[in-house]
């Protein structure tokens, strides 16, 4: 292979479907960056372009179930294998990497307190468990195993927290959107002048959410975490998310 282009391969059955493109392109189509002209070096569908092979009209047609080229070619190139380049599969690695992680911040947390893991802990117990991410297998595969290997180094417990939520009703209509967009809402009720609700949330949005209604509501915000374990504290620090007594002052 040329150093100024790359194969892309498509097989259905025991046809294969080739393309030439240039070198290092691929991501940029796939990420609408690029379209099929700026990358393609022809326009020819080859069975073999090591070998010059062009494939026939009829198989394209058995195979893709169409004669128009441009939808044949894209199908190709958003399906196909194509080779990357190193820093093509750096960057797809540190992607798969992140995406990763971030699911299990998002729901995963620790069976001491019931509260997310900080992602610094998880990228450190990434490392020490050695767990290697491939740029090529599906993100889901290779989530669920770094899982099984992190439990032993990281206590994990997959669930969703619950949070208590007391706001004068007036208060309401401006965060009422955002609270039944993050979670799923039960037991509410209106009640003495406020509305009342029980949310569950995955862990690695409670963050988020407790910032924006901290700046929308500021002292008419009072929350609370029902079977929070403030002892637990000591090894993972709350950071005020236990009891939001006091009208929504987070505890330092």
């Amino acid at each position: 292979m040329s150093d100024s282009h790359s194969t892309v391969k498509y097989k259905v059955g025991s046809a294969t479907f080739e393309l030439l493109i240039k070198s290092s392109t691929i991501l940029k189509f796939r990420r609408g960056k690029a379209t099929a002209d700026d990358i393609l070096i022809t326009d020819e569908i080859f069975s073999n372009a090591a070998k010059g092979e062009k494939t026939n009209i009829e198989d394209i047609e058995t195979a893709f179930k169409t004669r128009i080229k441009e939808q044949v070619i894209a199908t190709i190139l958003e399906k196909g294998h194509a080779p990357l380049s190193t820093a093509e599969r750096k960057e797809v690695t540190e992607e798969k990497r992140a995406q990763i992680l971030g699911y299990i911040h998002r729901f995963y947390v620790s069976p001491v307190n019931g509260l997310p893991h900080p992602m610094t802990r998880i990228e450190a117990a990434v490392e020490t468990a050695k767990c290697r991410i491939d740029h090529e297998k599906p993100v889901d595969a290779q989530r669920d195993a770094i899982i099984k290997k992190l439990i032993g180094i990281l206590p994990l417990k997959k669930t969703e927290m619950e949070v208590l939520l007391r706001i004068p009703t007036g208060r309401m209509g401006s965060v009422s959107g955002l609270i039944y967009n993050s979670g799923t809402v039960t037991n509410e009720s209106w009640t003495g002048g406020s509305w009342t609700g029980h949310l569950a949330i995955v862990p690695g949005e409670f963050d988020h959410l407790m910032s924006k209604l901290q700046s929308a509501l500021k002292d008419d915000l009072d929350f609370e975490l029902p079977g929070f374990d403030k002892n637990a504290g000591k090894e993972e620090p709350a950071k005020g998310r236990g009891k939001g007594k006091g009208k929504g002052k987070r505890r330092k």
